[in-house]
């Protein structure tokens, strides 16, 4: 789970995998001005979109960082947008890299 505030928690990508994702339903539209994701890794370089969406059928990029990817703890998302659910996308994984996320928390 990473919305439940404990960091021994883990939600993990499949070993091997070559996309993952995670999403999460606010339970109603509303207004999130900040995202703080603890990176399992937080020396690794995460290269990833996240992604809002009103139904959780059609989807809207929010904050692209595959090309240059970031690091840290918290890494932290400042972008406001009304919606319902959001979802981490990691689009393009080699064979050796799995991320994990502790606790990803939405404001």
């Amino acid at each position: 789970m990473v919305a439940d505030d404990n960091h021994a928690t883990l939600w993990a990508a499949a070993k091997g995998a070559s996309e993952a994702w995670i999403q999460t339903d606010l339970g109603r539209t509303k207004t999130v001005v900040r995202q703080e994701i603890r990176f399992e890794y937080p020396w690794k370089n995460y290269q990833f979109i996240i992604e809002i969406s009103p139904d959780s059928k059609t989807w809207q990029t929010l904050a692209d960082h595959r090309e240059s990817g970031v690091s840290g703890s918290p890494v932290v998302i400042d972008f406001p947008a009304q919606t319902r659910f959001l979802r981490i996308s990691f689009p393009a994984l080699d064979k050796n890299t799995h991320p994990g996320i502790f606790e990803w928390i939405a404001r």
